[in-house]
């Protein structure tokens, strides 16, 4: 209770995002994560848009893994103070526990060579020391309005 595993589904046509939904699958399995599922997005070849709960059935799926929608997601975890959102409109969060104190020294984010606009051009990195319930994140770094390297 209380880990989440968050997705971003390939930006492809239907079995792109069957592939995604497999991939993340296996991680919140491995991890002992809730998966939460995106919301419902255009896919390619596709009419309108489409969400997995179209596709598969939340009830069977719940009997393997704990699964929720991004909407039951947003009510059980209200947005924190960003504002920033992925090509989705949804807010990128990637929340790492650690089992001890550790001290971050640097950090360093890759991108990949395919789709230059999905690189990241603004992010805040937060931290906390503590339990959940009664540690408070704070901004230990925040850059907005970064150039990404055009060399690839």
């Amino acid at each position: 209770p209380g880990k989440y595993l968050t997705f971003k589904p390939w930006n492809g046509g239907w079995n792109n995002r069957r592939m995604s939904l497999e991939l993340a699958w296996v991680f919140a399995y491995l991890l002992k994560r809730t998966l939460v599922l995106p919301p419902a997005s255009p896919v390619n070849q596709m009419k309108g848009s489409s969400g997995y709960e179209e596709f598969f059935d939340l009830e069977d799926m719940r009997q393997a893994l704990p699964v929720l929608t991004y909407d039951e997601y947003r009510k059980k975890r209200p947005q924190r103070n960003s504002t920033e959102t992925n090509s989705l409109g949804y807010p990128v969060i990637v929340e790492i526990t650690l089992p001890k104190v550790a001290l971050l020294h640097s950090y360093e984010w890759r991108t990949s060579n395919d789709m230059p606009h999905r690189d990241p051009n603004s992010w805040e990195l937060q931290g906390k020391i503590g339990p959940a319930s009664s540690s408070q994140w704070k901004v230990l770094h925040k850059v907005a309005k970064y150039t990404p390297p055009a060399d690839r």
